[in-house]
């Protein structure tokens, strides 16, 4: 969760955000709201921020940008940003996939953290979610999945970018009927999370 988020952020790609990194991330949501953030204002934040920050004081975990992001949007009343992204989503919509899942999928495939897929990295996502559904792929399927890899994957063969990887995992989703197994994950369970944001949407606002 708050992958994307802490991609976006974590420039040196150590696995954890500096305070540094989150202070880039926290001028330009401000900057986006035409807002310059008050010395006060930066107090609050530090404060903040040393009490979430408890395990590495310095280095701030995906959980823990998760609780921080939320004390943010709650204490600085920007709860509807979020909510505003994720209906513009929902239009932006042309599948069963959104980009939000799309592009939880993309990061979780892409492992050599290059920011494209390999056809390798994508056969891999594929044949795992062949077997979760216990089906082998077959070679005509094969065939279908290279045509149709080869028609979206067109700027740099080779190279899946993200809005290549949503088009093409919509189409197989579309194609081989799975539709079904996203039709109650559009929206991320809530619970009682500060501010009502889930972990992906405060890695969004902060992208």
């Amino acid at each position: 969760m708050a992958r994307e988020g802490f991609k976006a952020l974590d420039t040196n790609n150590n696995g954890s955000l500096s305070y540094d990194e989150i202070k880039v991330g926290i001028d330009d949501l401000a900057k986006s709201q035409n807002h310059t953030l008050t010395d006060t204002e930066w107090e609050w934040i530090k404060e903040t921020g040393a009490k979430i920050d408890t395990k590495t004081p310095g280095k701030v975990d995906e959980h823990e940008f998760f609780l921080f992001a939320n004390a943010v949007f709650k204490h600085f009343k920007i709860c509807h940003l979020a909510r505003e992204e994720e209906r513009e989503e929902h239009h932006e919509r042309k599948g069963c996939l959104t980009h939000k899942m799309t592009r939880e999928g993309f990061h979780e495939l892409d492992t050599n953290n290059n920011g494209s897929l390999s056809y390798d990295e994508i056969k891999v996502g594929l044949e795992e979610l062949a077997k979760s559904q216990n089906h082998t792929i077959t070679d005509t399927e094969w065939e279908w999945i290279k045509e149709t890899g080869s028609k979206i994957d067109s700027k740099t063969p080779g190279k899946v970018d993200e809005h290549e990887f949503f088009l093409f995992a919509n189409a197989i989703f579309e194609h081989f009927g799975l539709c079904h197994l996203v039709d109650g994950d559009d929206h991320e369970d809530h619970g009682d999370h500060n501010c009502d944001l889930s972990a992906t949407e405060s890695a969004e606002v902060f992208k």
